[in-house]
C-alpha cells in the first residue's frame, strides 16, 4: 500500500499571545475602565427608555380628535367584550 501524498505546505507558525507578557492585575485593570464600563452602561440604558420630550402643546382640534378616537377604541373594547365593566371605575381586561 502506498501512503497519502502531504501537500507541501509550510508549517503555520503560533499566534503571538494578545496578552502582554506581564502578568495582569485583575482588579487593578476593574478599577481602570470602571468608570468609563459605567458610562457606556447608563447611555445605552436612558436610549432605551427615554424618548423625546414634546415641548409644545397639542393644538386643540388634535386633542379633540384624539380624545374622540380613544372614546370610540374603549366602546369598542367593551362591545367586544375586550373589556368588563365589574362595577364603577372597576373593570376586566381580557388578554
Amino acid at each position: 500500500m502506498t501512503e497519502p501524498k502531504v501537500p507541501d505546505t509550510p508549517a503555520a507558525e503560533p499566534k503571538p499571545s494578545p496578552l502582554p507578557a506581564e502578568a495582569i492585575d485583575y482588579d487593578r485593570w476593574v478599577q481602570a475602565i470602571r468608570p468609563e464600563a459605567r458610562a457606556a452602561q447608563l447611555q445605552a440604558a436612558t436610549r432605551r427608555t427615554l424618548r423625546a420630550v414634546r415641548r409644545r402643546p397639542r393644538h386643540p382640534e388634535e386633542v379633540a380628535v384624539l380624545t374622540e378616537l380613544v372614546k370610540a377604541r374603549w366602546r369598542r373594547a367593551l362591545a367586544t367584550g375586550d373589556v368588563e365593566e365589574l362595577g364603577p371605575r372597576r373593570f376586566r381586561i381580557r388578554v
